[in-house]
């Protein structure tokens, strides 16, 4: 009798520690389901969960504007990073005062380039200006075809001692701290003129020189599109340079024989026979107009053209006679120009 009972305390005893052990693996497994839930984290042997710290990156992330490659540049919107414009030649005062770059691009990425003009004589009053907006990895690949073509190496120029009287064409470039200004005589003359008594490496660069201008009057037909955040709109002019020269001068442009010259009143409130300071070889007078005055002027130069003869309404009446009248030549300015200064030469 003493023998089943111990017998039965020893099967009660396995069952309870049976029933502990069943009791265990069930907490446990509970447990580990809630490290699963947790993100899998077993913590430090307690019940919890250990947060890791992040790693910290090596290298910041791309941006999509971030290219290690990049050539740095100005970003102002009246700062220039590159500019083609045409100096000096065998012409006559008023092309000087009137002559625009070719190109011009600014640190907020807008370039300026001349629309085509209407075919009439004469010509409008007003140039066409057309102003297109690209996006910082359009700025880097026309700073990129500048890099290509020795823009950016520093000063430079090229003569060509066959031809006389021809324009230099000059090339301002401002990029990786420095501004660099190339010139090149009758760049835009037949290549073969003049090339005999070049070396080969001065052939070289001009080549370089011309495609690039080349490329940069037609920006358009090469540009990746989604790098065109702004398409070619009429440019906003701020700032107008405006020469006075009178109507009767010897300087004078001659209207075509058989032709009458248009003649409109000048709207602003300043005489013509008074307008401005001497300017160039003295016989214009000249100065700026802007503001109000602008809105106004433009108006009626919209109806000009590059012949129209311009009266006072205080000193004489529309149709009275060359005597009264002047001839403007007028400039838009770009931000970075002062009014009224030298032409480049």
């Amino acid at each position: 009798m003493a023998q089943k009972t111990l017998l039965q305390r020893l099967i009660r005893g396995f069952s309870v520690m049976a029933v502990l052990a069943l009791v265990g693996i069930m907490l446990l497994a509970c447990g580990e389901e809630e490290d699963v839930a947790n993100g899998g984290n077993t913590g430090n042997g307690g019940g919890t969960p250990t947060v890791q710290p992040e790693a910290t990156p090596t290298t910041p992330p791309a941006s999509p504007t971030t290219n290690p490659d990049a050539i740095d540049h100005p970003t102002g919107a009246d700062e220039v990073i590159v500019k083609i414009e045409f100096a000096g030649g065998f012409v006559m005062p008023q092309t000087l005062i009137t002559r625009l770059p070719i190109f011009v691009l600014f640190g907020n990425g807008c370039y300026v380039v001349q629309g085509p003009m209407i075919e009439i004589y004469p010509p409008p009053a007003l140039p066409n200006l057309q102003e297109t907006c690209l996006s910082e990895e359009g700025v880097q690949e026309i700073l990129a075809k500048a890099k290509a073509a020795g823009l950016l190496d520093g000063d430079a120029e090229y003569d060509n001692d066959m031809i006389a009287d021809a324009a230099t064409t000059v090339f301002t470039v401002t990029a990786n701290g420095q501004t660099s200004t190339i010139r090149a005589y009758a760049l835009e003359m037949d290549p073969g003129m003049g090339q005999s008594t070049m070396t080969e490496e001065q052939k070289e660069a001009r080549a370089k020189l011309a495609t690039f201008m080349q490329e940069m009057a037609g920006v358009e037909s090469w540009i990746e599109p989604e790098m065109i955040v702004e398409e070619a709109h009429e440019y906003e002019i701020e700032r107008m340079q405006v020469a006075v020269l009178p109507a009767d001068s010897p300087s004078a442009p001659q209207i075509q024989d058989g032709l009458e010259a248009q003649t409109l009143e000048w709207p602003l409130e300043s005489d013509l026979a008074t307008f401005g300071t001497k300017y160039l070889t003295g016989e214009f007078n000249c100065d700026v107009v802007e503001g109000d005055d602008l809105a106004t002027l433009l108006e009626s130069l919209r109806e000009a053209n590059e012949l129209t003869h311009w009266v006072s309404s205080d000193t004489a009446t529309p149709g009275t006679g060359d005597e009264d009248a002047y001839l403007l030549f007028i400039r838009p300015l770009f931000p970075d120009e002062a009014p009224c200064a030298d032409p480049v030469s």
